[in-house]
C-alpha cells in the first residue's frame, strides 16, 4: 500500500495474509494466478529485529507490535497496529543507530499503553527471506509472496527460549484482495495452514495469555457484568483512539471525545453500583479531557461549517474576502487547539487519569450486593432514572429565563439517557435500544440548535476582527442570521418532539 506521512514518521495500510508451513514445504507457482502477468526472480533478504514492549506487555495486550528491523528493503522501526480482517497500519520511522532507542515519534504513539513504563527488548527474530513479486501486465507489483525461515528468541526470562520455524505471508503491495485470496488459495492446496499467529513475534512469545476473554452478555447477566463490560469497552476506545488523535486521522479527536463522554455518562447513571469515592473524582478528570478534546473538535466542526456556508452563498452576496478570513483564523485557532491537545496527551496529569481508569476497565470500581443481581432486576431502574433527570429538565423549559441554555441541558440529559439505553441493550432487549435511538434522534436536533448558537458567536468575532481591518462586514451579518434562524428553527423543532 503506499506510504503517507510528514516529517520523520510515515504510515501506511499493509494487508497480508500468514500461513504455517513445514521446513520441506514445496512453494507453488503463482504464474497462472488471475492478474499475474509474471513472478520475478526470487530475492533473498536477511533479516534482524528486536521487538520492543513494556516488561508486562502491554502493547501485545493491545494488539501492537514494536520492532527495530535491520535488512531487507524496509529496515527501520516498525509500530503495527491491527485493524481487522487481516489489515494493519504500519508507522515507520528511521533505523538510526543500534543504541538510540524508540524514536520519539512512536513512543509517543504508544504512550497510551505503556504510559511511564519502559519499553525493552522482549524478542529477537532472526529471518532468511525468499521474496517473490508477483507483477501485473503493467508492470506494477501486486503483491509480494515472503517465504521465511525464521528463528525467534524470546527475551522475558533469564533463560531465553529459542524457537524456528518456517512461514509464508502474501502482502497486497498495488494489487486487490482477489489477487490476495487467489494467491492464499494457492498455498492452501500446496498444503499450508492459516497461521495460529497474527505476527511472528506472537509465535515467538508463544501462548501467553494477554487479555481476558470477552464476557457474552444476554438477559441472564449481572448488573455486575453489564456495566463492567461497557465501561472497559470505553477506556479501550478511549486509550486505543490517543494515537489515532496523534496522527490526526480522521475524525479521531471526535471519537476519542465520544469515548470520554460516554464513560463520564457511565460512570453518573451507575452511580449508585460503584464506588463514588473514585469514580466521582475520574468523572472531573474526564470532563476536563473532554474539554481539551472538545476546542480542537468545535473548530474543526465550526470551520467546516463556515466554509459550506460561504460556498453556498451567492457571489454579489459575498463582500470582501470573507473566506480567506475564514480560512486563516480557523485554521490558526485549529493549530493552537491541536498544540494544546497535544502537550495534553503528554502531560502527567493525562496518564495519571489513565491509569486511574484501569480500576474503571478491570470492574474493579464496581461496588455493593445490587452488582450481583440480574441485570434484568437492577438495570431497568437506573435508566429510569436517567429518563426522569432529563424529564425535570424538559418540564423547567417553560420557566427558563435562557432557553437556549436549558435545550443545552435538555440534550445533555439526553444524550446521557441515549448512552444508557445503548450500554443496557444487549442485556435488556429492545426497550432500551428503542429509548436511545429516541433520544439520539432528539440529540441531533438540539444539536443544531447548539452548532447555530456557537456558529453565530464564531461570526461575531469574525466580524469584529474585519471591521478592525478595514473590511466590509456585510456577509458576517448575514451569515449570523442565517445562523439565528438555522437554531431557531432547531429549537422549534426539538420542542415538537418533546410533546
Amino acid at each position: 500500500m503506499k506510504p503517507s506521512g510528514t516529517g520523520e514518521t510515515v504510515s501506511m495500510r499493509e494487508i497480508e495474509q500468514k500461513f504455517e508451513v513445514p521446513e520441506d514445504f514445496e512453494l507453488p507457482s503463482f504464474d497462472t494466478v488471475l492478474g499475474v502477468a509474471k513472478v520475478s526472480a526470487p530475492v533473498e533478504h536477511n533479516l534482524d529485529a528486536i521487538y520492543y514492549d513494556t516488561p508486562d506487555l502491554r502493547l501485545a495486550a493491545s494488539n501492537l507490535v514494536l520492532r527495530r528491523r535491520a535488512g531487507g528493503d524496509d529496515a527501520g522501526w516498525h509500530l503495527k497496529e491491527s485493524v481487522g480482517d487481516g489489515e494493519r497500519l504500519e508507522t515507520h520511522a528511521p533505523l538510526g543507530a543500534v543504541g538510540d532507542g524508540v524514536p520519539e515519534e512512536l513512543a509517543r504513539l504508544v504512550r497510551s499503553r505503556a504510559r511511564r513504563r519502559s519499553l525493552v527488548p522482549i524478542a529477537k527474530l532472526e529471518s532468511r527471506r525468499i521474496l517473490h513479486r508477483l507483477v501485473g501486465a503493467d508492470d506494477d507489483v501486486l503483491a509480494e509472496v515472503a517465504d521465511d525461515h525464521v528463528t525467534g528468541t524470546a527475551l522475558l526470562h533469564p533463560d531465553p527460549a529459542v524457537t524456528s520455524w518456517r512461514e509464508v505471508e502474501v502482502e497486497l503491495v498495488d494489487g486487490d484482495r482477489d489477487i490476495l485470496t487467489a494467491a492464499a488459495h494457492r498455498l492452501e492446496d500446496a498444503g499450508a495452514e492459516p497461521a495460529r499467529w497474527g505476527s511472528k513475534l506472537g509465535h515467538a512469545l508463544g501462548d501467553i495469555d494477554l487479555a481476558p476473554a470477552p464476557v457474552e452478555l444476554d438477559h441472564r447477566s449481572t448488573a455486575r457484568e453489564v456495566v463492567a463490560a461497557h465501561l472497559a469497552d470505553q477506556v479501550g476506545r478511549l486509550v486505543s483512539l490517543d494515537p489515532h488523535v496523534r496522527r490526526d486521522d480522521e475524525d479521531a479527536v471526535h471519537q476519542m471525545r465520544v469515548a470520554t463522554r460516554r464513560l463520564r455518562s457511565a460512570l453518573a447513571t451507575f452511580r449508585r453500583l460503584v464506588d463514588r469515592a473514585v469514580t466521582e473524582p475520574l468523572r472531573d478528570e474526564l470532563k476536563w479531557l473532554g474539554g481539551e478534546l472538545g476546542a480542537a473538535r468545535d473548530t474543526e466542526v465550526i470551520h467546516q461549517r463556515l466554509q459550506e456556508m460561504v460556498a453556498a452563498e451567492p457571489p454579489a452576496l459575498v463582500h470582501g474576502p470573507v473566506a480567506q478570513r475564514i480560512d486563516t483564523t480557523m485554521s490558526q485557532r485549529y493549530a493552537d487547539a491541536r498544540s494544546a491537545l497535544l502537550a495534553t496527551l503528554d502531560s502527567d496529569r493525562y496518564l495519571q487519569l489513565l491509569d486511574d481508569l484501569d480500576a474503571v476497565a478491570s470492574g474493579a470500581v464496581i461496588v455493593g450486593d445490587p452488582a450481583d443481581k440480574k441485570a434484568t432486576k437492577v438495570l431497568p431502574r437506573e435508566l429510569r432514572r436517567a429518563k426522569r433527570r432529563w424529564q425535570r429538565d424538559v418540564d423547567a423549559l417553560d420557566d427558563a429565563e435562557d432557553t437556549d441554555a436549558q435545550l443545552h441541558e435538555v440534550r445533555k440529559k439526553a444524550k446521557r439517557v441515549r448512552y444508557a439505553g445503548e450500554a443496557l441493550a444487549p442485556a435488556l432487549g429492545n426497550k432500551p435500544k428503542k429509548l436511545a435511538a429516541r433520544m439520539a434522534e432528539l440529540q441531533d436536533v438540539l444539536g443544531r440548535h447548539q452548532d447555530g448558537i456557537v456558529t453565530a458567536r464564531v461570526l461575531e468575532h469574525l466580524a469584529d476582527d474585519a471591521r478592525a481591518a478595514g473590511e466590509d462586514t456585510f456577509t458576517y451579518g448575514r451569515l449570523h442570521a442565517i445562523e439565528q434562524r438555522a437554531a431557531a428553527d432547531a429549537a422549534a423543532e426539538g420542542r415538537s418532539r418533546l410533546v
